[in-house]
């Protein structure tokens, strides 16, 4: 998708934060929109969890134990679960941990804990909240241990070298759009509202800390 806008062959897209981090960098993306829950929220948070019957309550419990986090360019189930482990401990996951595997999807990192396959797993409470509600694990099976800061959601972006009069027409379409059509989609927003480039600061602040380069990001 990065590769396709950058060549001009997508004005619009839909990126987690992490990607739009980099869509930004070497696409020339801009974020406009970003999706709101119903009761008004566009932040989410990263969290890790434990099986049932783990005895870990804290991080510091896990050193040495095996993790699944989801992708090297998940903003929730991999850069801030890194994030959060060198801000805690001082050393990077690969160094904490006994082993970190790369579950590929959120829900497989979380049906590993439930399966007692992994110590524990990091990923969006989004999604784990959505696996509640169908059933497909528990909070006593999938046991909730640490949660992040608020995290931006993800953005909605076009290509900034769109002219004005286009992008006008494009914002005031998704703005209005709640009130003509379902808008909630795969992440159940209820309305769209403005976002900007400065909402991803905390993103490219990790980055940053983590001293990542973009081939790391992509790994």
């Amino acid at each position: 998708i990065i590769e396709a806008m950058r060549k001009n062959r997508l004005d619009i897209a839909w990126f987690g934060p992490m990607s739009y981090y980099l869509a930004e960098r070497e696409a020339n993306a801009e974020a406009f929109v970003i999706g709101v829950r119903p009761g008004g929220s566009a932040k989410y948070h990263s969290i890790i969890t434990v099986p049932k019957g783990s005895d870990a309550n804290v991080l510091e419990d896990l050193r040495g134990k095996t993790i699944a986090f989801v992708d090297p360019a998940s903003t929730s189930g991999g850069l801030v679960p890194r994030y959060m482990v060198k801000r805690a401990t001082g050393l990077m996951p690969e160094e904490f941990f006994g082993r970190l595997i790369w579950a590929g999807s959120h829900d497989a990192a979380q049906l590993a804990v439930k399966n007692n396959t992994v110590d524990a797993a990091a990923g969006a409470d989004m999604i784990y909240e959505r696996m509640l509600e169908k059933g497909l694990i528990t909070a006593e099976t999938n046991r909730i241990i640490m949660v992040s800061d608020p995290l931006p959601g993800a953005p909605l972006a076009w290509r900034a070298d769109l002219n004005s009069e286009r992008k006008a027409q494009i914002l005031d379409a998704f703005l209005d759009a709640h009130n003509h059509t379902d808008v909630s989609g795969l992440t159940r927003i209820g309305h769209f509202e403005i976002a900007t480039s400065t909402d991803y600061d905390v993103i490219r602040d990790m980055v940053m800390e983590l001293d990542l380069t973009d081939d790391q990001i992509r790994q």
